[in-house]
């Protein structure tokens, strides 16, 4: 139990550090990092009040 305690954060880390690595990879070599045709939220489109 007390190994549970340590490898789920380290994997959860290793798996957003992988996340981060390969997107950096991608956006170096020009490639879109995300999906064409997703709407995505960009804070220019937020209506101000």
């Amino acid at each position: 139990m007390l190994s549970m305690v340590f490898l789920i954060p380290v994997g959860f880390g290793l798996v957003v550090w992988r996340s981060f690595r390969t997107a950096g990879e991608r956006q170096a070599r020009g490639e879109q990092l995300y999906t064409p045709g997703a709407k995505r939220w960009e804070a220019d489109s937020v209506e101000r009040r």
